[in-house]
């Protein structure tokens, strides 16, 4: 039998987050787990579908401005549909990727844009929630050198990339497995990535990346006071932030495994018994991935019902 090396080594980060997280399942005492669970009320289930509204509505406003940072202003509404359709793939390795192909098939929005707008809204995501856990470490009074070792890293490897010269990098992507990609293409995507990342644009795009991250941390302090597992605000900035910092380092779809057991590991030092810590991780990831996949269907039905034009 012929094993498929290309697709195995496509889908191993999907492997390696899926084993990561049924390896820290097996440590679970979900005996103890399902009563916090069902223990939730109404309000607290309705508030955390207000967290997961205002944490999407967040995500798709950047992409939105982006677009109209980089002259290819794009209506609300079918840049909204395409986000939502794409989000479902997300958890995909690459999938966020998978955005810029419905931009262009909704929006008609060209890849040269979509593309940088994907990696910029990343960046000043990560960059934002770094800013957010830093000040919670100095008011906490803990965790603040870890905090600084982890920011000071982080931008050390954006100075790299920045300086880094086109005809390097181009050498450099190219060594990625069935990636090929023109100098000139390459230079154009830095071209338009340092023009949604100067001073003003970034700014811009760093305060409304606090919609999402907000968003998120509401919704860490709501589980959290539901289920009787006291964080203050502070607390649970960290407990949101440094999870989804770590999952953006470990390149693995939407950070499976490392996010879950980072913010079960980070409530646990908060002084949070693993099986509310484990529930309290639990609504916090249905809020910011598990609904998606309600969004996205409810968006392709949406687009398929209005008869929405495809572009590509």
């Amino acid at each position: 039998m012929k094993i498929n090396l290309a697709a195995i080594a496509r889908y191993l980060p999907l492997l390696i987050g899926l084993t990561i997280i049924a390896v820290g399942s097996l440590f679970v005492p979900w005996d103890k787990v399902t009563p916090y669970l069902k223990e939730l009320s109404l309000t607290t289930i309705l508030l955390l579908i207000i967290c997961s509204l205002f944490y999407y509505f967040g995500r798709i406003l950047r992409y939105w401005l982006m677009l109209r940072i980089l002259d290819e202003p794009a209506p609300f509404g079918k840049v909204a549909l395409a986000c939502l359709i794409a989000q479902p793939v997300s958890i995909l390795p690459a999938g966020e990727l998978y955005r810029s192909t419905m931009l262009k098939r909704y929006a008609n929005v060209s890849f040269r844009n979509g593309v940088p707008s994907v990696f910029a809204q990343a960046l000043t995501e990560s960059i934002g929630l770094l800013v957010i856990a830093l000040v919670g470490a100095i008011f906490m009074h803990r965790y603040v050198g870890l905090m600084v070792v982890i920011a000071v890293i982080f931008f050390s490897l954006i100075a790299v990339l920045k300086w880094h010269s086109t005809k390097r990098s181009h050498k450099l992507v190219n060594k990625v497995p069935k990636v090929s990609i023109s100098r000139r293409k390459l230079n154009e995507f830095l071209h338009k990535n340092r023009t949604l990342l100067s001073s003003k644009n970034f700014l811009l795009l760093l305060i409304t990346s606090y919609i999402s991250t907000f968003a998120g941390i509401a919704a860490v302090f709501i589980a959290a006071n539901a289920l009787d597992a006291s964080l203050n605000l502070f607390e649970s900035a960290i407990a949101f932030s440094l999870p989804v910092i770590l999952q953006g380092v470990s390149f693995l779809p939407a950070g499976l495994g490392v996010n879950e057991q980072g913010s079960v590991g980070i409530m646990t030092l908060f002084g949070i018994g693993l099986p509310a810590a484990v529930a309290i991780t639990i609504l916090v990831r249905a809020v910011t991935v598990g609904t998606g996949f309600i969004y996205g269907l409810i968006a392709f039905l949406i687009a398929r019902f209005i008869g929405m034009k495809e572009y590509s």
